[in-house]
């Protein structure tokens, strides 16, 4: 009977197969506090981009290119520690990918103890589920904050839900050379020129509903910062990568840049310092179409189509000679279990009411 309780409480208190849009953060923050033993001493939710514009307005337009909901701080006191926890919630899983490449520095290290992506700084730890974003933050550098840093994300983590999402682009990117931590999802420009300065606004056009993801690749001496951007469509790509190289060659000429298009997908290397290791790249990226094709229906051959006419001839003799039986049978049935009254006309009504011509009659002489 224990085990069976057991059970029953640790289903309760850990919805893992919990559903994103039923998850409230409150309440989960509010659970936590409780049976960690800690006291809350700061809570505040920003419900929109515009409240939280007031206080740390770059970064609400980082959040609005991915896809911003809200934002939930909770900062509080446990083990004598102080402790703060946010949980940014996006709009789905390939905007809290993004937001989570994002945030995430090169010397970050992974946490395999996590179900999804999860990464280790030196005062924090963040990791991603669902369309939940979660840092949390410790003052302290010791061993003991970080035992209890680690225990309050693994708390959270039990309770959010693991459906999980990669975006389609990020299958594209070579796996050869490739520094570890180095790529990053960006859905707007602003985010982009944070991570690599193009030195203007939108220069290959990703306000147009484009995604990319920008890496860093070394082997050796070898350097190169590959950009790949898949498009809505073929002809923006056509367009705006043609653009984009013009301005960039102008802003910065003593640069070298290659690039390639596929289709809707643009393939970029914006900084090398070996030709032949950046154009190594333009050949290890493809892009495959994937079209639905409904095939066109072949003409119909003459003798088939003389025997579909037989068939239909068929069936329409035989439902006449179905109905003609039925009627014959049904008339049978009446004659002879019916009175006769009902069935034949009487003689004295009959020769009252129809016309005769005794043709046949000889004639009288008068």
């Amino acid at each position: 009977m224990k085990p069976l309780f057991s059970c029953l409480f640790v289903l309760i208190i850990s919805p893992l197969g919990a559903n994103s849009s039923l998850i409230d953060s409150t309440q989960l923050l509010k659970r936590m506090t409780e049976e960690m033993g800690c006291v809350s001493v700061k809570n505040r939710i920003y419900s929109d981009h515009q409240e939280l514009s007031l206080i740390r307005p770059l970064e609400v337009i980082i959040l609005n290119e991915y896809g911003f909901q809200y934002l939930h701080e909770l900062s509080l006191h446990c083990q004598q520690q102080k402790i703060k926890v946010k949980i940014y919630r996006m709009i789905d899983s390939v905007a809290t990918y993004g937001i989570f490449t994002f945030y995430r520095t090169p010397r970050s290290s992974p946490l395999k103890s996590f179900p999804i992506m999860a990464q280790e700084g030196s005062n924090w730890i963040a990791f991603a589920q669902s369309n939940f974003y979660v840092q949390v933050y410790r003052k302290e550098t010791s061993n003991s904050s970080r035992t209890l840093t680690l225990k309050i994300a693994s708390y959270l983590s039990k309770a959010l839900p693991r459906d999980w999402e990669l975006p389609s682009i990020v299958h594209h990117l070579p796996k050869n050379n490739k520094l570890s931590n180095s790529e990053v999802f960006v859905m707007g420009h602003h985010a982009l020129n944070q991570r690599f300065n193009l030195y203007t606004d939108d220069l290959f056009g990703l306000k147009h509903g484009a995604e990319a993801v920008l890496a860093n690749y070394k082997s050796t001496n070898d350097l190169a910062k590959l950009l790949l951007i898949i498009y809505p469509n073929q002809h923006l790509a056509k367009k705006y990568l043609k653009l984009g190289y013009q301005k960039y060659r102008n802003q910065n000429p003593n640069k070298q840049i290659f690039y390639k298009r596929e289709g809707p997908l643009a393939i970029i290397v914006l900084d090398s310092n070996n030709p032949e290791f950046a154009t190594s790249f333009l050949e290890q990226v493809s892009y495959v179409s994937s079209v639905t094709w409904d095939p066109k229906l072949q003409p119909i051959l003459v003798g088939q189509m003389m025997l579909d006419v037989f068939r239909y001839v068929g069936v329409v003799v035989g439902g006449a000679i179905l109905t003609g039986l039925f009627f014959g049978g049904l008339r049978v049935f009446l004659t002879r279990f019916l009175p006769e009254k009902y069935l034949y006309w009487s003689s004295n009504w009959s020769s009252s009411e129809i016309i005769q011509l005794n043709i046949n009659r000889p004639r009288k002489k008068s």
